[in-house]
């Protein structure tokens, strides 16, 4: 099978990045051709059978005419590799998702809120974030601020009706891939069908050192985009009431809150312990995960799936997570997940107390065997069956020689 997976990004980005390269990796050990399109290359990217990049396919609006759209391109590039089956792993806009749709069996996995979510983020339980997204987020945003993004009311409206078009083009597609029961239930309340909503967790897949590098002082990490709903600041405040120890905080990643998390730290008095570093490739990641004394992951808001923190239990070290969806179900009497109630930086503390007494109860390093890719793969046919079945019903067939037929469009 020729398989074409989409993403804006290429190469060694974040969870959603290495997850698409594991997926191209063990389909192409299944004996699948697997090409690639996206719009730009972070790090070392040299797929075995190529890709191709079309500028601005992640900075699409409905809005945009004639040349100003990267529609064109994108089918071009298409058009060359032939594929069996689209994999789009971005919720592309909608006249792009059309496009593809229309011609090639296709199907989505929702990596992130944004097919859920217009900020990309569901902040609150019991909130207008639970219900289905629309013109109720602009009353979500007077208090969370969570379209802080768009500058004007203008711009938030003009989002709004981006994320209608989009949602109603994915709500078309035979299949959506949702990586955790969190996203799924996301979904499903947005108005997806539940016949078409998979879910498939990510597969773990961890780089472990048979001799990790000792620390001279206990290290806590976080690895994650720097952006609000991450809850760094929380980590910054809790770890600041522990002065009087011994600890050091390493910060992987790159995001719009960098500069001012390091301001944070300073006012806090705690720059000196504070490492920020940017986003680094997976073996030196997981080396240095490795070795924490525990993992950080203090969201303020959801996440999808947290690879991060799958893959440090993975590697046998603690991790200290948020009680927030998904980690509240999915980690959900998992050995080495200790659990803070979000935004509290004393129950946060008391925790981090604990693993710098060596208190923490630490997971068994495994390796995550699971069926990823058998899983994948039955979606691919079923959605291949699917289109076909679909195209069938509109085209008619032509004798050729008496031996086969050729099929050709109604009109």
């Amino acid at each position: 099978m020729r398989v074409l997976l989409i993403n804006p990004t290429l190469g060694e980005a974040y969870g959603q990045e290495a997850v698409l390269h594991q997926l191209g990796e063990g389909l192409t050990r299944y004996g699948h051709k697997v090409f690639y399109v996206g719009e730009s290359v972070l790090g070392d990217f040299d797929p075995k059978d190529g890709y191709a990049l079309v500028p601005g396919l992640s900075r699409s609006a409905w809005t945009d005419r004639g040349r100003h759209s990267p529609l064109q391109p994108l089918l071009n590039s298409i058009r060359c590799v032939a594929p069996d089956v689209v994999h789009l792993h971005d919720a592309l806009e909608a006249r792009l998702l059309r496009g593809i749709r229309q011609r090639y069996p296709t199907l989505f996995t929702a990596h992130t809120m944004a097919s859920s979510c217009p900020a990309s983020t569901r902040l609150r339980n019991h909130s207008a974030c639970q219900a289905r997204a629309g013109i109720g987020c602009l009353f979500a945003d007077r208090s969370d601020r969570c379209l802080g993004d768009f500058k004007s009311l203008l711009r938030k409206l003009h989002a709004l009706e981006s994320y209608r078009r989009r949602d109603c083009e994915l709500k078309k597609l035979p299949a959506v891939i949702a990586v955790s029961s969190y996203v799924a239930t996301t979904l499903l309340a947005n108005g997806y069908h539940p016949e078409r909503v998979h879910i498939i967790e990510n597969p773990v897949i961890v780089h472990r050192n048979k001799a990790p590098t000792e620390v001279r002082q206990p290290l806590f990490v976080t690895a994650s985009r720097l952006v609000a709903q991450k809850g760094i600041r929380i980590a910054l405040v809790a770890l600041s009431r522990l002065c009087d120890r011994k600890w050091s905080y390493c910060i992987i990643g790159d995001g719009p809150e960098r500069s001012s998390l390091l301001e944070f730290s300073k006012t806090l008095g705690v720059a000196g312990r504070v490492r920020f570093l940017p986003h680094m490739a997976q073996k030196p990641l997981h080396a240095l995960l490795q070795t924490a004394t525990a993992v950080l992951q203090p969201n303020s808001g959801p996440e999808p799936f947290g690879l991060s923190v799958s893959e440090s239990l993975a590697l046998g070290t603690p991790v200290i997570v948020s009680r927030v969806p998904c980690f509240d179900t999915r980690l959900k009497d998992t050995q080495g997940v200790h659990f803070f109630e979000a935004s509290d930086p004393d129950a946060f503390a008391e925790i981090l107390k604990r693993a710098l007494d060596g208190g923490l109860e630490r997971p068994e390093a495994r390796s995550q065997e699971n069926t990823f890719i058998d899983d994948i793969e039955s979606l691919y046919r079923q959605v291949r069956t699917a289109f076909l079945s679909r195209v069938s019903q509109h085209v008619g067939t032509l004798p050729i020689d008496g031996k086969g037929s050729f099929q050709v469009g109604r009109g």
